[in-house]
C-alpha cells in the first residue's frame, strides 16, 4: 500500500470522527483558535492560499504536511466537487 493511501485512510478515520477540517476558511479558523494539531496541504494548492496557511501554522508551531492533490482529496472525502 502506498504512503499516500495510508495517510488518506488515517485522514478518513479523523473525518468520520469529525476531527478534520476541510477547506481554507475552516483550516485558518482552526489554526487561529488553536484547535488544529497538524495541517495537510494538497501539493497542487495555489501559492497564495498555501502561503497564508503556512504562515498561520508556522506562527502557532503546527506541523505542515504536503501530499496528494485537490482532486484526490475531493474524491476520497466525496466532497461533491473536483477539489477541496
Amino acid at each position: 500500500m502506498a504512503q499516500t493511501d495510508k495517510a488518506l485512510r488515517i485522514l478518513g478515520f479523523a473525518h468520520r470522527a469529525r476531527k478534520l477540517s476541510l477547506g481554507t476558511s475552516a483550516t485558518l479558523a482552526g489554526i487561529l483558535s488553536r484547535k488544529v494539531l497538524s495541517v495537510v496541504l494538497a501539493s497542487d494548492l495555489a501559492e497564495n492560499t498555501s502561503s497564508k496557511i503556512k504562515k498561520a501554522a508556522m506562527a502557532q508551531r503546527i506541523p505542515i504536511y504536503c501530499f496528494g492533490t485537490k482532486g484526490e482529496f475531493g474524491h476520497f472525502f466525496k466532497i461533491g466537487r473536483a477539489h477541496v
